[in-house]
């Protein structure tokens, strides 16, 4: 028994005939800081320890949020000058 009793000639149909101009998207790439509002940024967090290395390590390395919330101490070195190293 045929399962199909005709087949279309696909070749023969016009898929996009009724379809308009494309759409233009909006960027999907995130938005970045000029250099002077990082500048701003840093000079604004500059008495606040926390918040201060957060942005600088957000700006230095390009960490997302979760990424640098997800740090422990240990993840860091930080070599202290004077210091031999292990």
């Amino acid at each position: 028994m045929q399962r199909h009793s005709k087949l279309i000639d696909l070749t023969a149909l016009d898929f996009l005939a009724h379809l308009g101009p494309p759409v233009r998207m909006a960027s999907l790439s995130p938005t970045t800081l000029t250099a002077d509002e990082q500048a701003l940024i840093l000079r604004v967090t500059a008495t606040n320890v926390r918040d201060h290395t957060i942005i600088s390590l957000a700006l230095g390395t390009g960490l997302r949020l979760a990424e640098i919330v997800g740090l422990d101490v240990a993840d860091v070195f930080a070599p202290v000058p004077g210091r031999a190293q292990d």
